[in-house]
């Protein structure tokens, strides 16, 4: 197989060479070097093509051959990431809006609406170590707390550690975490995480993503209640790579034991369209619609067991690298959700500014 290839090198690189913009010698050269896992030749054919400028359909073709050849690369020469982000914002309902199993402890959420000025951050780190020519382990450590100014009982902090194994040449990972959040000294919150990823492309351009996962969160308050949360969700998206529609489907699924008064016991589901737009190498724009609607299988019959949101997002992106190992980006957001109840709707802005340094 390997002489195959070879000698299919061998061919396409003499009649790249001999005209430069006979852009399928080179795609295919490309092609025949990955399959020698001679990856960053690869790498650099691909880029020598797309600095070409050729017709849109070899262009798309070389961007996905190019993404495949640097998951390889990430695994041949593992390279270590930190971040730091901050972010300012204004959020109308800081007690529900961030109120998900993974982003915001659920018994430090209220029944009041209070409109606050926030400020985040965030303090992340990764590192992949590759296991052998197949396999790659990625590990990483994630520290981040928010402080709202008009409603000090949702600030928050949360450390999270994670581990990834990722099986390229197979599409699929298996990402597991361990984290705890805290509130001064009045609650703490333990939360384990598994899921499994996997996602396949074809010559259509188009992408399926597809993710089973599980949360288990053990929570604690100084009046010695306790509550213990089971999260589990399927996760389902269809994008096409080419114009970057994404199409996604979420089924999610909530269990709670719980001394505290909060809703329990559901099944949700959510549908969702979001488009990304890259307008140049540094600006790129998101927007999105998403419905979702939820069943509590607990509350008392008089009261309203169904809630349904309408979601609507945008997301406006500027990145610059500064060198070869550091990386800048601002961001712009906004959310809107109405809820069929009122206590979960919201509408939130915030700015963000991150620095990334890679080696």
């Amino acid at each position: 197989m390997s002489k195959k290839y070879g000698d299919s090198a061998i061919a396409f690189r003499s009649i790249s060479y001999s005209s430069p913009h006979y852009y399928q010698a080179r795609l295919h050269l490309s092609d025949a070097l990955f399959h020698m896992k001679k990856y960053r030749q690869a790498h650099y054919v691909l880029k020598q093509l797309l600095a070409l400028d050729p017709p849109k359909d070899i262009a798309k073709q070389a961007r996905k051959q190019l993404k495949q050849v640097e998951e390889q690369l990430a695994i041949d020469r593992p390279q270590v990431s930190a971040l730091a982000e901050i972010r300012l914002g204004r959020d109308s309902n800081s007690n529900y809006s961030l109120a998900t199993p993974n982003d915001y402890p659920t018994a430090l959420r209220s029944s009041d609406s209070i409109d606050s000025n926030f400020m985040s951050f965030r303090l992340a780190a990764d590192w992949p170590i590759k296991i052998n020519d197949n396999f790659a382990n990625h590990y990483g450590i994630d520290f981040s707390g928010s402080q709202f100014y008009q409603n000090s009982s949702a600030n928050y902090q949360r450390l999270t550690l994670i581990n990834e194994l990722i099986y390229p040449e197979q599409n699929t990972s298996l990402p597991m975490s361990a984290g705890l959040v805290w509130k001064d000294d009045s609650y703490w919150q333990t939360e384990l995480t598994g899921a499994f990823q996997y996602h396949s492309d074809n010559q259509q351009q188009t992408r399926s993503d597809f993710k089973l996962g599980s949360n288990i969160n053990l929570s604690m308050s100084d009046d010695n209640s306790s509550q213990v949360e089971y999260f589990s969700s399927l996760d389902v998206y269809f994008d096409t790579t080419a114009s970057k529609h994404r199409y996604q489907l979420k089924l999610n699924t909530v269990s709670e034991s719980s001394t505290l008064d909060f809703p329990a016991d559901w099944f949700g589901f959510q549908i969702g369209y979001d488009i990304e737009k890259t307008l140049s190498d540094k600006y790129q724009i998101n927007l999105g619609i998403a419905h979702q609607m939820r069943r509590y299988n607990d509350k008392d019959p008089d009261e309203n067991k169904y809630r349904q949101d309408s979601v609507l997002n945008a997301h406006l992106e500027w990145q610059w690298q500064i060198n070869r190992h550091l990386t800048t980006s601002s961001y712009i957001d906004w959310h809107d959700v109405n809820s069929s109840i009122g206590d979960y709707g919201y509408q939130r802005y915030t700015l963000s500014q991150s620095l990334t340094a890679a080696f």
